[in-house]
C-alpha cells in the first residue's frame, strides 16, 4: 500500500484536497476534478517527461544545430523529468462540513448556467445565423465574440469568491442589455 498523497482541486466548488488515489473523477459537490500534482512536504509538484532541449533539437534529423547544447542532444530524442507546475498545498479544515462544498458547487453551476442562458439570449440571432452557416456581419459578430471571451475568462478563474462575483456582475450587466433589446 502506497502512502503517496495526490493533490486535487474541484473545478466547481474550487475546494483543494488530497487523496491516496491519483485519478479522481468527481468531487463531493459533483464537480469535475483537476489533478494538481504529487504532495511533497507542504508543496505539490506535477512533472512530465520533456525534451532536454527544444524538440527541434532533440528530434532533429538534419546535421545542423544552433541550440544552447551545441549539438550534444541533437537528434537523440532524450527526455528528462521536468517540473511543469508546483505550488503550496492548502490545508482545508477537516471539521468543515462536506455540505459546504456541495452548496458551493451547486451555487456555481446555477450561476454559470444562468450566465450561459443569458449569453444565448443576448446573441440568439447571431448564434442561429452562425449555426446555419449564414454570414454574421462584423458589427454583430465582434460583440458576441468579446462577450463569449469575457464569460470564458470568468469561468476559468480559480478563486471561488472572485469567480462568483464576476459571474454575478456579468449576469447583472447582461440583464440590463436584455431589457434594452
Amino acid at each position: 500500500m502506497s502512502n503517496q498523497l495526490y493533490y486535487h482541486k474541484c473545478n466547481d466548488c474550487l475546494t483543494p484536497f488530497s487523496s491516496t488515489e491519483r485519478h479522481i473523477d468527481l468531487c463531493d459537490c459533483n464537480g469535475a476534478v483537476t489533478f494538481m500534482g504529487v504532495v511533497q512536504g507542504d508543496k505539490y509538484v506535477q512533472t512530465a517527461n520533456r525534451p532536454i532541449c527544444d524538440g527541434r533539437c532533440t528530434h532533429a534529423h538534419g546535421p545542423s544545430c544552433d541550440c544552447a547544447c551545441m549539438g550534444a542532444n541533437h537528434g537523440t530524442g532524450r527526455v528528462v523529468m521536468t517540473v511543469i507546475r508546483e505550488g503550496k498545498v492548502v490545508v482545508v479544515d477537516p471539521s468543515k462540513d462536506i455540505h459546504d462544498d456541495m452548496i458551493r458547487g451547486y451555487k456555481y453551476r446555477e450561476l454559470r448556467d444562468y450566465a450561459e442562458k443569458q449569453f444565448g439570449e443576448l446573441f440568439a440571432l447571431e448564434l442561429k445565423d452562425k449555426a446555419a452557416g449564414n454570414y454574421v456581419s462584423r458589427d454583430r459578430y465582434l460583440p458576441m465574440i468579446r462577450t463569449r471571451n469575457e464569460l470564458d475568462k470568468i469561468l476559468t478563474l480559480r478563486v471561488y469568491e472572485k469567480r462568483q462575483q464576476k459571474l454575478f456582475e456579468f449576469v447583472i450587466r447582461s440583464s440590463k442589455e436584455l431589457s434594452l433589446k
